[in-house]
């Protein structure tokens, strides 16, 4: 520690602090700080629930935001100057800077004929990595303040947020430079600044909820409250947002409850609902403290089907829900309108144990019950099965957020699956051939090249042919499923063989249920949430299409 006197009371500081007052006192010698560590006494449990709730209020009116990443290193003047010069290029000119084109003539001058060097390019990603980029409770804070107010310092250096913000997009959003695995953290700063105005205003306070959750925070139920900011900045007029409460007896739990209350009642949707999953923190695993359509945002995993506002489906049309709790004022029981349509009738691999090339005989099984005459948004044409299972291993969706996934994302399917899973992904390959040609009208599969599986020439891959595995790798905690219909799906890792799947108004994506049993007591309509659901063939209003239609006067009741 160091120690420092403010206002004439004696502060104990962490190095890093000390080193940042130090740098910035210099500069701006006359102006008043905030400092979050200073002004706020941490082990005062009623300070802190009054200080966070005033956060919003402080980086809404800072004159200016600084950022403080820590001492200059070797790789800082390389990163600020390509910072500098790719946050001033033209959005346009920037995306045309992609790994096969740096040798280009045009990118050559659009980089100055310097910075193709590799050494800035390490040097961007290493300062990427520094810890500030992956810290919970600095996402309201360049949210809240405005961005031309936000000035990032690494030692002397001083550069401005938007450049790193046009950076990190450019980084997050094209397969830019292939050693951008070196460990920067581009998506990290997306997740800070992406705002998505689609929907309301208020959806902002579950859009950064989702994106804070693989930062860091000390207490699991930071991450909830590392977003009230914005939540009360947001809140409809006269809305009765929660407080953050530290105190003895309230725990992480009731934090994450409250939380969900709040979400569900301001936005009167249950996109909240695909965030909720039976994987929970050490602490609240299998214990009933929480209810199952409570997300537990402690686990940092990037669980559901990986993205955040799920607007490219709408499983439910544009039907809406009015939320409702059976238990006032607890308002731990969520009742709900919704159509059950199918079950889950067997399991087959996780994601990662396909990207493993783990034992897939599981998927071999799966692949064999697939509808023969499967239709997808009303068409005429029926889709192979190789087709719905690279589809469904994709959620569909390609890069720029496209979805249905161009054809082209399916040439790669089976030269990854060939060097991915190896004799596990051959066999697979086998089982698809051995369908393809026992099914008539099928005839969508011959649009995957068999020569295709020929293995990799070793050269450098270009965007297109990585476009599946890097898809693939996005949504992780997923497996494969195929119900007693024959339609394939993937979902929570936790579904399990007659879980029931449902259309839910106010969800954009279909829900898996688990029937809840008591042995006190017998509740028919009662039910615990699974997760959500990718089912190829329902997420675009199918199931409303149906005849006879489907009826949604079924009240069941979520615990």
């Amino acid at each position: 520690f160091k120690v420092v006197r403010c206002n004439g009371v004696e502060c104990y500081l962490l190095e890093n602090l000390f080193d940042a007052l130090a740098h910035l006192g210099r500069r701006h010698d006359q102006e008043l700080f905030w400092v979050d560590a200073i002004c706020i006494h941490q082990s005062n449990l009623e300070e802190k629930t009054s200080q966070v709730q005033l956060m919003s209020a402080i980086y809404q009116n800072a004159t200016s935001v600084l950022v403080w990443l820590g001492k200059a290193d070797d790789d800082t003047d390389n990163a600020k100057h390509i910072i500098d010069h790719l946050g001033n290029l033209e959005i346009e000119k920037l995306k045309s800077i992609t790994a096969d084109a740096l040798e280009s003539p045009s990118v050559q001058d659009l980089l100055k004929n310097t910075f193709h060097d590799r050494k800035y390019w390490v040097s961007l990603a290493r300062f990427l990595r520094r810890t500030w980029f992956t810290r919970a409770w600095v996402v309201q804070e360049v949210i809240l303040a405005s961005p031309d107010s936000i000035f990032v310092y690494c030692g002397d250096y001083k550069i401005p947020w938007p450049a790193i913000r046009a950076v990190s997009g450019w980084l997050s959003s094209t397969s830019a430079i292939e050693f951008r695995g070196e460990g920067g953290t581009q998506d990290d700063i997306m997740k800070m600044t992406k705002v998505s105005f689609s929907g309301e205003p208020h959806d902002l306070f579950l859009d950064t909820l989702i994106r804070v959750r693989e930062f860091d925070c000390e207490m699991r139920r930071d991450k909830a409250y590392c977003c009230y900011g914005i939540g009360m900045r947001y809140r409809p007029r006269g809305f009765p947002f929660p407080k953050p409460e530290y105190r003895d007896g309230f725990t992480d739990a009731d934090a994450f409850t409250q939380t969900a209350q709040a979400v569900l009642q301001m936005s009167q949707s249950l996109h909240l609902l695909a965030y909720a999953e039976s994987r929970r923190s050490t602490d609240l695993q299998g214990k009933d403290t929480m209810p199952s359509w409570v997300p537990d945002w402690s686990v940092s995993d990037t669980l559901g089907l990986g993205v955040t506002g799920y607007r490219r489906y709408w499983a439910a049309a544009n039907l809406t829900q009015i939320v409702e709790f059976a238990d006032v004022p607890q308002r731990r029981i969520l009742r709900l309108r919704a159509a059950e349509i199918d079950q889950v009738a067997h399991l087959g691999n996780s994601k990662g144990e396909i990207a493993s090339g783990a034992d897939l005989r599981a998927t071999r099984e799966v692949i064999g019950l697939i509808r023969s005459d499967y239709r997808v948004r009303g068409e005429a044409t029926v889709q192979g099965r190789e087709e719905v299972l690279w589809r469904t291993l994709v959620t569909d969706t390609c890069p720029g957020i496209r979805c249905p996934a161009l054809p082209e994302i399916g040439t790669q399917f089976r030269p990854w699956l060939h060097q991915k899973s190896k004799n596990a992904g051959r066999r697979i390959l086998e089982v698809l051939n051995d369908l393809s040609q026992a099914t008539t009208g099928a005839s969508s599969d011959n649009t995957i090249p068999q020569s295709s599986a020929s293995s990799s020439s070793g050269l450098r891959p270009d965007p297109q042919r990585t476009a599946f595995a890097n898809n693939f790798g996005l949504r992780m905690c997923l497996k494969l499923f195929v119900t007693n219909s024959g339609l394939l799906g993937s979902g929570a890792e936790a579904i399990q063989p007659k879980d029931s799947l449902w259309i839910v108004p106010g969800s954009r994506v279909p829900l898996v249920m688990r029937r809840f049993t008591d042995s006190a007591h017998e509740y028919p309509n009662r039910y615990q949430l699974v997760g959500a659901a990718y089912v190829h063939g329902l997420m675009h209003g199918e199931a409303l299409m149906q005849d006879p239609p489907l009826n949604f006067q079924t009240m069941i009741e979520v615990v």
